[in-house]
């Protein structure tokens, strides 16, 4: 990455840090898509969000309550 989209990203990040989900939402739709894509990413990182920050069984718990997500058969 070169030094001048590291200084967006970093700059969007902390102007949307301190915003409220609103405020945050109009300030990052008005970023081009790669970038917003990449402060998303940081934000929901931060929030804990991230699959890494949960332990597996929470995760697993959650599909298993999927009602929506059916066995697979054989060769699948």
């Amino acid at each position: 990455m070169d030094p001048e989209r590291g200084r967006q990203i970093y700059e969007l990040f902390h102007a949307a840090r301190e915003r409220s989900p609103r405020e945050r939402a109009e300030l990052l739709a008005q970023a081009d898509p790669e970038l917003r894509h990449e402060v998303e990413s940081l934000l929901a990182q931060q929030a804990g969000d991230s699959l890494l920050e949960r332990p597996a069984m929470e995760a697993a718990a959650k599909l298993l309550a999927d009602s929506t997500i059916t066995g697979f058969t054989p060769g699948e």
